[in-house]
């Protein structure tokens, strides 16, 4: 079972290219695609409407992703059904060795989730908690604003520098009095999507090691050399790959006018229920998308 998310990136040109144990096709079935979409509405209801919520209204728990207690169906199940779920901090110690900026802050924090738009019932609850004196007592460390302003001031887009100069080897052992609250191996690292050569990363490499600049500063806000392998899209039609998949980039870059009348109006219509698409002789194809609850196994009408 799979969430939408990584059924789309399996499907997507990024993990086709580029990777050398990805250079085979991948594209799910039509059939198989909407039996999935059904399963994860299924299996949503389910969860929502499960007797668990009428034992508990907030859950309070240690890791950040699924609430212990049911049987998830995947590790990733709450990402793409949503609950009320709110990161209260309950320890904060200054830890200057884990960096050699020297002004590091870590923390530690319980997670609260509850149903859909039950937010406030996490707020009340997270109150309590960080007001309870013990707790309220590990909450002093503040954040060392000139080190941060200091460490942070020539930063790089992806900014591997700040990442390379953790050293928790520097810090006292695990668990005693002055030690990190978690153990070497688990210090933060730079994100997948700019880490260079895995499967995950999205962003150039020469553009995430440029100065960063924040977007409203910039010349253009979306240049080509910021879009990952632009060069093989580069001598497509634009019409048939960015404006139909990006249509806010193609607005951007003023290829939208440039585009069929049909084109043109897909991008300022308004969602249909249909998603066009077209074989290779650009023959348009429509598929209907509307899911039936109640046969899951039917295909989809052309």
């Amino acid at each position: 079972f799979m969430q939408q998310g990584q059924i789309i990136l399996e499907n997507s040109l990024r993990k086709n290219r580029g990777c050398p144990d990805c250079s085979y096709p991948k594209n799910i079935p039509m059939k198989a695609y909407r039996a999935v979409q059904y399963a994860m509405s299924h299996f949503g209801r389910l969860f929502l409407q499960d007797p668990f919520w009428d034992k508990y209204d907030v859950v309070i728990h240690a890791g950040s992703g699924n609430v212990p207690g049911y049987q998830a169906v995947a590790g990733n199940f709450e990402q793409w059904v949503r609950t009320s779920k709110t990161f209260v901090m309950d320890y904060m110690k200054e830890q200057p060795c884990l960096h050699k900026s020297g002004g590091t802050v870590s923390g530690a924090y319980v997670t609260l989730t509850a149903l859909p738009f039950r937010d406030h019932i996490n707020f009340a609850i997270g109150e309590v908690i960080q007001e309870y004196a013990p707790i309220k007592a590990n909450l002093q460390a503040k954040a060392n604003e000139d080190a941060l302003k200091a460490t942070f001031a020539n930063r790089t887009r992806c900014f591997a520098d700040f990442y390379d100069d953790f050293t928790p080897e520097l810090c006292p052992p695990v668990n005693s009095a002055d030690g990190p609250i978690y153990p070497p191996g688990r210090t933060p690292g730079m994100g997948s999507a700019c880490r260079p050569g895995n499967g995950y990363q999205h962003v150039p490499t020469e553009f995430g090691m440029e100065p960063y600049v924040p977007p409203h500063l910039m010349d253009d806000p979306m240049p080509d050399r910021g879009v990952w392998k632009y060069e093989e899209y580069a001598d497509t039609d634009v019409c048939e790959t960015f404006c139909k998949f990006v249509p806010t980039y193609c607005e951007h870059k003023g290829w939208d006018v440039q585009c069929s009348g049909d084109m043109r109006r897909k991008l300022e219509s308004k969602p249909s229920g249909k998603v066009i698409k077209y074989d290779e002789q650009g023959k348009k194809i429509n598929w209907n998308l509307h899911i039936d609850p109640d046969d899951p196994e039917a295909e989809y009408k052309n």
